[in-house]
């Protein structure tokens, strides 16, 4: 006899149209209860859009987009009979391989084929559409309405980050987390005495009673996605869906989270994940689905599809081994302008061979351009230097900076030289945005501090905002949310060049030469028609990176610059910015995966509730890592 299983989600034939370009193509899928997937796939492949779907947050196609049916809230837990037998959480089936929390075994798993079958025989589950869906299209208990999906479902990703980001509502914690009782940014209504009580065990699980009293727009990024978890679980949702939900959090929230979601899915609640790194998926999750150009074209074990994505992942177009600076242009020196007056571009490149349009600010007057990889004669101090104010670049003094009224650095004194690379750790909430945020001219230091920009090549020491503006460039999470307009990947590119948010003049041919140089560069050419707001999340990272090289910074900011991205594009970035280093660009990176720290790191500060607890060399092989780091 057929056991009985629940469809919470069934997908026909799902096709999805955002900005004239498809998103997902001929998606079939049947989620059922307690059996957790994971979605993969390289940036841009649709798995955000997949899971916005699947909560009713993106409808299919007027014509030709197939259907979507959720299981009701209300309903009682009918079943349709499935081949095989369910298996639980330690139980085995004929094959000796354990099963976790209700998850099906998966063989004989192939790519899908042709988008338009209805028949789904290489289901993830075992189960076709005709097994789920009898010949009337009408399942007892499911319907095809998108408030039904949003009863159903949670949702916990980087878009529903960067809204609140946005909104910048002064709200607690506390009221941000009440608010996913009734599925609002804030409780617009008074929770029960029952409903409130589940708050205090759930932020003692994910050990954030600290910030259930604090104004959301003071959070980290860190510590507004652990809150943002804590939304989604309170309503104990039937169905769970997370895009990326690891991405920057610290190896003990990230911990904390995972243990979260496992107790979650022992207690009923069905996971679906989107990740890039096999540590950010939780352990009941074992089977998954790959998605390339919005169709499913894999289906198997996670961690199989993961290894697999590796093995044959590829730079993005115009990536060439992530070495692309060939700087060979004759360069001008700014030597004894003032920061106001200094040039930004220097050069035209050659278009046959294309090298960077500017030699970056940072460079050493008369340094040899061009060398091999152990060539670092041009960003190293000369051996000579005693240290002085010459080879100073930043000078950070006393600085104590509040964000909505809260103290979050205190008496930050800082010191970057010429030839330093610096990697800033330290736990969410540790202040290291902030930092990064103080150094470009988006927060400002309270009376008694100071920042200032003391770049060699530009003569006098900058203060000012606009000249801070000028030598530094900024990526992170906020810049990335915060973007007031939905222009064009080119504008916003262009927007780098005087680092604005929208382009307010005309390019020259120059600096249009220059956007496209790193376009191309990063692989994100054939994306320059498009509006910034229909990216993935990875996709919007590289722009941002472009956009921020293309203002040809003394000093590159990275907050978190691999958040979102996929394998290839990781190492591909990753190669790019140890190459940048070799051409004069001084970086300051924040990240919480030692995998992410460029090798060419040469300074580690850490941060701890705001304050500098050390500053000096880095040595990864002497316990000179990320405090709490991952190695992943």
């Amino acid at each position: 006899m057929k056991q009985l299983t629940v469809p919470l989600v069934v997908a026909h034939r799902l096709r999805v149209t955002l900005g004239g370009r498809t998103a997902l193509d001929g998606v079939d899928l049947v989620v059922h209860e307690g059996a957790h997937l994971a979605v993969l796939g390289p940036n841009g492949a649709g798995k955000s859009t997949l899971l916005r779907a699947l909560r009713g947050q993106m409808q299919p196609d007027m014509r030709h987009g197939g259907r979507l049916l959720w299981r009701a809230v209300s309903a009682p837990d009918g079943g349709v009979p499935v081949s095989g037998q369910r298996r639980h959480a330690g139980q085995t089936d004929q094959t000796g391989k354990a099963g976790h929390g209700g998850a099906h075994p998966t063989p004989g798993l192939s790519s899908q084929t042709d988008a338009g079958t209805s028949a789904w025989a290489d289901s993830i589950h075992g189960v076709s559409w005709q097994d789920t869906i009898p010949a009337s299209g009408h399942v007892h208990g499911m319907d095809d309405a998108p408030l039904t999906g949003r009863a159903l479902a949670a949702l916990v990703s980087a878009a529903q980050q960067e809204q609140h980001v946005r909104r910048g509502w002064n709200i607690t914690g506390e009221e941000l987390v009440l608010g996913g009782l009734f599925d609002t940014p804030m409780p617009y209504e008074e929770p029960t005495p029952e409903q409130h009580a589940r708050l205090a065990p759930l932020m003692a699980r994910l050990d954030a009673h600290d910030l259930m009293h604090t104004a959301v727009p003071s959070l980290s990024q860190g510590q507004l996605r652990l809150l943002l978890v804590a939304r989604a679980l309170i309503r104990a949702p039937r169905l769970l869906l997370l895009d990326e939900v690891c991405d920057g959090l610290d190896a003990m929230a990230r911990a904390r989270v995972l243990y979260a979601l496992t107790q979650a899915a022992d207690m009923g609640t069905t996971l679906v994940v989107a990740a890039h790194r096999a540590v950010d998926l939780p352990e009941c999750v074992v089977d998954g689905i790959r998605l390339h150009a919005g169709r499913i074209v894999a289906r198997g074990p996670a961690t199989s599809l993961l290894a697999s994505e590796e093995t044959h992942a590829t730079p993005p177009p115009g990536i060439d081994a992530g070495t692309p600076p060939h700087p060979d242009t004759d360069t001008e020196e700014c030597s004894g302008q003032s920061a106001e007056t200094s040039p930004r571009k220097v050069g035209t490149p050659d278009t046959a061979h294309p090298a960077p349009p500017d030699r970056h600010a940072g460079t050493r007057p008369g340094a040899r351009q061009g060398g091999g990889h152990d060539d670092r004669s041009d960003v190293l101090p000369d051996e000579e230097h005693d240290g002085g104010q010459d080879d100073i670049l930043v000078l950070v003094s006393n600085a104590t900076v509040f964000v909505e009224r809260t103290p979050v650095l205190h008496n930050v004194d800082w010191t970057i030289r010429r030839g330093e690379q610096w990697l800033v750790a330290g736990p969410n909430g540790a202040g290291k945005s902030t930092l990064l945020r103080l150094l470009a001219g988006e927060e400002f230091a309270a009376a008694g501090g100071d920042v200032r920009l003391m770049p060699r090549t530009c003569g006098e020491a900058a203060r000012g905002l606009m000249a801070l503006r000028r030598h530094v460039s900024i990526v992170s999470d906020r810049l990335q949310a915060t973007y007031a307009y939905d222009v064009s990947v080119e504008d916003c590119v262009l927007s780098g060049v005087e680092g604005t948010i929208g382009l307010y003049e005309q390019p020259s041919p120059e600096e249009h030469d220059r956007a496209m140089y790193w376009m191309d560069i990063l692989g994100i050419t054939h994306l320059a028609g498009r509006h910034i707001r229909s990216l993935s999340t990875g996709q919007a990272r590289r722009v941002f990176l472009a956009r921020a090289l293309t203002g040809s910074p003394v000093l590159l900011l990275l907050d978190e610059p691999c958040s979102g991205l996929d394998d290839a594009n990781r190492h591909a970035l990753l190669q790019t910015l140890g190459t940048l280093t070799r051409h004069g660009v001084h970086l300051v990176l924040v990240t919480h995966h030692e995998a992410d720290i460029i090798p060419e790191t040469t300074h580690r500060l850490q941060l701890e509730a705001g304050r500098v607890v050390h500053a000096g060399p880095w040595n990864p092989l002497n316990g000179g890592g990320i405090a709490g780091g991952e190695r992943a």
